[in-house]
């Protein structure tokens, strides 16, 4: 009987992992399909070039032939015809994580990014806008030499509270400013206790945010868990659940609404989930 019911648990294990794939193909060709376009334009959109390129890196190094290293050469390919020039404070940062990106893939990017500019921009910065620069720094190896910021991570510690929120300007509070500070956090190698406080109050928010269908931040949740080494104890059914809302197209919404188009930030958070687990494994592997 218990032989039995172990190999029912590997067998349905076996069919998750497969579905899995599938989902992940998926995401590849939308990824492919919008990077694609995004390249052919004037202006290309660095946000999303950025946002897409690290689960691209990541594919490119667990699945060779998966066709992301050809996505990341035009990438490199549409950055050498781009006038870089001076770019302004909000171009900057994703410059700079290009540039680290292809460094990694082993691609020339063609182009120089002004890591002390970058500094420079973040004098005086937002709460927010120093943990991205802190999440930058620390959790690319091409990068940690490159963005030093001194005093960075005693701020962030100091804005955190002791039911494991972050505190921002003029006392605001954002679901945003809970999930980069725990990455940041973690990265960079911050107070323990603390990290472990975030872990808990972001975990403790999921039925809340899949309640009300809010895919990016439940994403972003899942994701900055497994890479802070603690992965959702329900990590697997809120895959189903992401699955189960997955567009024609292959990619996910913002937001759980009627009619909705897909969003290359939540699916960009759920391509290198994916990634995760498959690299890792789920949290709830049987055996």
């Amino acid at each position: 009987m218990i032989r039995f019911a172990i190999g029912l648990l590997l067998a349905l294990y076996s069919l998750a992992v497969g579905a899995e794939d599938a989902k992940l193909q998926d995401v590849r060709n939308w990824v492919d399909s919008v990077l694609t376009v995004e390249l052919q334009k004037a202006d290309p959109d660095l946000d999303l070039v950025a946002s897409v390129g690290i689960p691209l890196v990541a594919d490119m190094r667990l699945n060779s032939g998966s066709g992301s290293e050809l996505l990341l050469e035009a990438v490199a390919g549409r950055m050498r015809r781009m006038h870089v020039g001076d770019p302004d404070c909000s171009r900057i940062p994703n410059l700079v994580l290009i540039h680290g990106l292809l460094t990694e893939a082993g691609i020339d990017p063609g182009f120089e990014p002004d890591t002390a500019r970058l500094r420079a921009c973040l004098r005086g910065a937002t709460l927010f806008d120093l943990m991205n620069a802190l999440i930058l720094a620390c959790g690319r190896p091409s990068l940690e030499q490159q963005v030093v910021l001194p005093g960075a991570l005693q701020r962030l510690e100091a804005a955190h509270r002791g039911d494991g929120a972050f505190v921002g300007e003029a006392g605001r509070e954002w679901f945003y400013l809970d999930s980069r500070g725990l990455l940041a956090m973690h990265l960079c190698g911050g107070n323990p206790a603390a990290v472990i406080r975030s872990r808990h109050r972001l975990e403790g928010g999921l039925p809340w945010l899949q309640r009300r269908g809010m895919i990016d931040e439940l994403v972003e949740v899942l994701l900055f868990l497994r890479l802070s080494g603690a992965p959702a104890s329900d990590e697997t059914a809120y895959l189903r659940w992401l699955a189960d809302r997955t567009q024609a197209d292959g990619g996910l919404c913002f937001r759980d609404l009627q009619g909705c188009r897909s969003h290359w930030r939540p699916v960009s958070l759920y391509f290198r989930l994916l990634l995760e687990r498959r690299r890792r494994g789920p949290a709830d592997t049987p055996g």
